[in-house]
């Protein structure tokens, strides 16, 4: 019985043991998602700041309430947001 645990464990530890060798990186693990996300969307100048008349929609994580699919922006370049205010 105890030559068997005690194979039994040294196969468990022989599995577990590591080659040295890593699995090669593929170019999918290095992709940024935030740089697919920009790349995706209509070039902006990284410099853009909002202004009166811009439209912008809002999305909070879960919070329907919160989120609004058109804020306009006013003349002084104040955004009325619902529940939230200026």
């Amino acid at each position: 019985m105890r030559a068997l645990l005690l194979i039994s464990a040294l196969v468990f530890m022989a599995a577990c043991s590591s080659s040295g060798q890593r699995a090669p990186t593929t170019a999918a693990a290095q992709i940024d998602p935030f740089a697919l996300q920009a790349s995706s969307e209509r070039r902006v100048s990284e410099n853009y700041r909002i202004g009166p008349t811009d439209l912008l929609k809002m999305t909070v994580f879960q919070v329907k309430d919160l989120s609004a699919d058109e804020l306009r922006v006013d003349s002084s370049g104040n955004v009325e947001v619902p529940l939230i205010g200026t």
